[in-house]
This record gives structure tokens, sequence and C-alpha cells, in this order.
């Protein structure tokens, strides 16, 4: 009894350590702007303008990926996949793939789907 005691005291005084009390910044309590808003604004359009843009995120603008072009045509590519189809690799469905008995038929259905399209000339 007294191990489970000393367990759940330690336990209690280990959780509480975590919280903190919300402290405020006495800095920006009396903060002035130097500009006005209609200034700001005038940078913002100006920088739009020039082809800034702000991030957004995780998915923001990433510069070296955009003038990458693709030196495969879409019949390579094409190919590629069929020969996949062929050799009975799995294709990709994702976190979410179809149960194994489906994936037969959806593997036969492609194979017959993509082998029946008619190929378009490279973009």
């Amino acid at each position: 009894m007294k191990t489970f005691i000393t367990a759940a005291a330690l336990a209690l005084a280990t959780l509480t350590s975590f919280a903190q009390e919300a402290t405020r910044a006495p800095e920006f309590d009396n903060f002035v702007s130097m500009r006005t808003r209609a200034e700001v604004r005038a940078e913002l359009q100006a920088a739009l303008a020039g082809g800034w843009r702000p991030s957004q995120g995780e998915a923001s603008y990433a510069p070296e990926f955009e003038k990458i072009a693709s030196t495969r045509t879409r019949a390579d590519a094409r190919a590629e996949v069929l020969a996949a189809i062929a050799r009975g690799e799995r294709l990709s469905y994702g976190e979410a793939g179809p149960d194994p008995l489906q994936t037969q038929r959806i593997r036969a259905n492609s194979a017959a789907t993509l082998a029946a399209r008619p190929t378009t000339s490279a973009q």
C-alpha cells in the first residue's frame, strides 16, 4: 500500500510540474506603430506584385521545384506501369489499399484498361 501511495504522489508531483502560468509580455503593452495601415498595405501590394508570396505553412512556396521539367514521355511512363503490372507488382493505393482479393481484379482491370487506351503524343 505504501508503494502505491508513493507512486501516486510522485506521479502527481511530476504531472503538475509541467503546468505553467501564461505570462504577459509587458514590452507589447504600449506598442505604437511607426507606420500607418495604408503604408503597410502599400508595401504588401508592392511585394505581391513583385512576385513575393507569403509562406503557407508546410505547403510553402518552393522555388527549387518550380522549373523542373520531366524528361520522360507519357508513353514511357505508361509502358513502365504496364510492365510492372505484368510482373505482378502491387500498385500503390495509398495508406488504405484494397483487400488482396480486390487487388487481383483491379490489377487485371488496370492492365486491360491501360492496354486498350490509345497512346497520345508526348506533351
